[in-house]
């Protein structure tokens, strides 16, 4: 099944959004949980005073079909339809530039020209589709 997850305390199992992790994040102990993806595209996340979350980091993966759902920290269960569009639209808000090319499988992008191996730094340009060497 495919389900949508955040953050809790390693220890004390409460919700990153109600308490700092001061035993540090952990994900809820969902039965045979394979990790996909986060929702990096709103990261930095927020915090409040108190050091808990300000906004709620999501995680996506899929478990067994009998795994149970209610535990703190799982958000919902998506429809495989709701994950891929979850997937494609956070894919889409990676995008650094309109002329890369993406990996859907791997979350990633790619110029469409390798960067140059050299001692040099560049960066992106997008006007002239090329790598730019930093003066």
């Amino acid at each position: 099944m495919y389900i949508q997850l955040t953050n809790i305390d390693a220890t004390t199992g409460v919700l990153c959004t109600e308490a700092p992790m001061r035993t540090g994040p952990a994900l809820p102990d969902m039965k045979g949980f394979q990790f996909v993806f986060a929702k990096e595209s709103i990261y930095p996340i927020d915090t409040n005073a108190d050091g808990s979350y300000a906004e709620t980091p999501l995680y996506y993966g899929t478990c067994d079909d009998d795994a149970d759902t209610n535990l703190v920290g799982v958000l919902k269960v998506l429809s495989q339809v709701e994950f891929d569009a979850d997937k494609q639209a956070e894919h889409q808000a990676r995008k650094p530039y309109p002329s890369w090319v993406g990996d859907i499988d791997t979350m990633s992008w790619q110029s469409p020209l390798p960067y140059p191996q050299d001692d040099k730094n560049y960066f992106w340009d997008e006007p002239t589709i090329n790598w730019v060497e930093i003066a």
